[in-house]
């Protein structure tokens, strides 16, 4: 198994998220599973779909550039790691509050 982190696209050997983050207490954020053969993410334009509608249904915060950058780091991961057949998982954390999560401001709604 390889094991390849990157960070906002910089590669991380022991990656850390601060405990009292809403992403840490709330599981603030979403994620995807992308199936890679032949060195190349498998169905990508459906894996970043589901991404964004289900960040959009939980209100969490994609930055604009996310579309772009998303699959470059993808593709600089998997040509770091010389994958050609396996998966990779993406996670995006949302730090912000928003009216589905709460956080300071209260209990999560829902």
């Amino acid at each position: 198994m390889s094991r390849l982190i990157l960070l906002n696209g910089d590669r991380v050997d022991e990656p850390s998220l601060h405990a009292l983050s809403s992403a840490a207490l709330y599981g603030k954020g979403v994620f995807t599973t992308v199936a890679i053969r032949g060195g190349k993410p498998f169905v990508w334009e459906k894996h970043w779909t589901r991404l964004a509608l289900n960040a959009a249904q939980l209100s969490v915060e994609l930055p604009a550039e996310a579309e772009q950058q998303i699959p470059a780091y993808l593709e600089k991961a998997i040509v770091q790691s010389g994958v050609r057949l396996g998966r990779a998982r993406i996670t995006i954390f949302d730090e912000s509050h928003g009216h589905i999560w709460g956080g300071d401001e209260g209990s999560p709604k829902g």
